[in-house]
Order: C-alpha cells, then sequence, then structure tokens
C-alpha cells in the first residue's frame, strides 16, 4: 500500500476539560496519513483513483471544529472515524492531535495523542 501524510494541520478549537479552554480555545495541529492502493491512480494519472488530499483536510478540518469535546482521544476519533467514512479507498488510518499549549505545570515541547484505524 502507499501512503498520503498531512504533516502540521493548524486548527483553533476549543477542546479540553478546563473552562478556559472551553472559553478560550487553543491550537490544535494534526497529522494524518492513509494508506491505500494507488497503483491505478499512479498508471492513469486520475484523480478519481487516489485519495484528494485536500478532501481530506476538508472532511478533518469540519469534524474536528463541528463539536466541542473535553478529551483529545474522542476529537481524533470522531475525526478519524468521518475521514474513513468519507474515503473509502482508504484501508487504514493515523491520526495524531498535538496540543502545544496544554494547561499543565510542566515544560513540555507537545501534548499528543495518535490512534489508528484500520478498514478490516
Amino acid at each position: 500500500m502507499e501512503r498520503i501524510t498531512i504533516r502540521g494541520l493548524e486548527l483553533y478549537a476549543k477542546h479540553g476539560v478546563n473552562p478556559e479552554e472551553k472559553r478560550d480555545g487553543q491550537v490544535f495541529f494534526l497529522d494524518i496519513t492513509v494508506w491505500f492502493h494507488a497503483t491505478e491512480a499512479m498508471q492513469s494519472d486520475d484523480l478519481d483513483a487516489t485519495v484528494n488530499y485536500a478532501s481530506v483536510i476538508k472532511v478533518a478540518t469540519h469534524y474536528f471544529l463541528d463539536q466541542i469535546f473535553d478529551l483529545i482521544e474522542r476529537a481524533a476519533y470522531v475525526t478519524a472515524q468521518a475521514i474513513m467514512d468519507a474515503f473509502p479507498l482508504i484501508e487504514s488510518l493515523e491520526l495524531t492531535v498535538h496540543k502545544p499549549g496544554a494547561p499543565i505545570k510542566a515544560s513540555v515541547q507537545d501534548i499528543a495523542f495518535t490512534m489508528t484505524l484500520n478498514r478490516r
């Protein structure tokens, strides 16, 4: 299988447990990798034979911003499932949600949650 990777999709959302996170929001970054069989696309040069990364970004943005969740785990799952549902060519998907501004009392570069969905 081949893959398309989208790194660092920047989205401003209000996910989080703390009231100020829901009120003020913060920046999140999404990394999305989708695995699919691209043989037909490579041979035909036909956009319909591949997974259109611009469309993946559109779906991811819509579902990540559509609701407010306490947990980035839930935001990631809803977004990943929506992408899988929208693109039947995708066999497997990995989604990482980065929350670099997590309100914790420690100096960290990033907090992230990564999940994988498989069609079978």
